[in-house]
């Protein structure tokens, strides 16, 4: 029924524009339409990808100021980086790590904590053991 109607306003159109001879100023004002709304397309399509272009390089642009910033925070460090200080440095760039330098590699120091935490009896063993190794 739609389509019925569509097609009968249409023909009432074209019967009007018919009968007072005015079809090339018809087309012309159909032409003009067509070019008005190719170019407010295009225009708008155009504008989206901009949006979107913008949007990935602030993206992009924060992410590099971020690397900066870990990087920074790991030059403030003295002596050798690790994991750990890597992943301090990824959680907050701005965290202010001691400044020390290790002398020893963080298993030693896992290890003596572990030795620390049990019983006196293993502990005399434990610290035998790792002077031997060393």
């Amino acid at each position: 029924m739609e389509y019925l109607s569509i097609a009968l306003v249409l023909i009432f159109v074209m019967w009007l524009i018919d009968k007072n001879k005015v079809w090339r100023q018809a087309g012309k004002l159909a032409l003009t339409v067509v070019v008005a709304a190719l170019v407010a397309g295009s225009s708008f399509y155009g504008w989206t990808k901009y949006r979107d272009w913008r949007a990935e390089r602030a993206a992009l642009m924060e992410k590099e100021k971020y690397k900066a910033a870990v990087k920074e925070c790991l030059s403030r460090i003295r002596g050798k980086t690790d994991v750990v200080d890597e992943v301090a440095c990824e959680a907050d760039p701005k965290v202010q790590l001691p400044h020390y330098i290790r002398t020893e590699p963080r298993q030693r120091l896992a290890s003596e904590l572990f030795i620390s935490t049990c019983g006196d009896d293993r502990v005399a063993g434990l610290r035998r053991a790792s002077s031997n190794e060393t």
